[in-house]
């Protein structure tokens, strides 16, 4: 794909979408634990509304939007046919979660786009603005959450995926 020439939207989410998916169909996959709690659902996210509601969204960057992941997917076929072994709804399906589960994350002075198995399942919730950070940590290549204050046991965990992108640039 990277030789071909094909324009693909996001490309780092493309490698990832297809190293999921990949993952997915492997009943052996190291990442068995994470795909067993993958989400299931997709309802909630316009790519997957029903007909009546997307047509809402006619002349929206949205619609824009699903029709270049449908293309993308055709694009990315015609030079890699092994791409048809997923669906194109198998693959649009993955690529808006990795969309909606990416951090964005400064790693060794460069600004980098990452999974994070888990932690992407947080709860968020924007009134707990607050109740955690979250960043990478060179030192230890980590990815690390910290409470700014006590959580009660039992008590929901929040964060919220909001990026300062100056802090990203330096």
């Amino acid at each position: 794909v990277m030789n071909s020439g094909v324009k693909i939207a996001w490309d780092h989410l493309f490698y990832i979408t297809l190293f999921l998916l990949e993952q997915f169909h492997d009943a052996n996959s190291p990442w068995k634990p994470y795909i067993d709690v993958y989400p299931k659902l997709v309802s909630s996210f316009p790519l997957f509304y029903p007909e009546k509601e997307k047509s809402l969204l006619q002349g929206s960057t949205m619609m824009e939007q699903i029709e270049e992941m449908e293309s993308e997917y055709e694009r990315i076929a015609e030079v890699v046919p092994e791409l048809r072994k997923f669906s194109v709804d198998e693959y649009m399906r993955n690529k808006m979660l990795v969309t909606s589960r990416i951090f964005l994350v400064k790693m060794h002075g460069v600004a980098e786009r990452i999974m994070v198995p888990f932690a992407d399942m947080f709860n968020h919730h924007y009134d707990k603005i607050g109740q955690t950070h979250w960043k990478y940590e060179d030192s230890n290549d980590s990815f690390v959450v910290t409470a700014k204050h006590d959580i009660p046991s039992g008590d929901a965990v929040f964060f919220i995926c909001i990026v300062d992108m100056r802090k990203l640039r330096g």
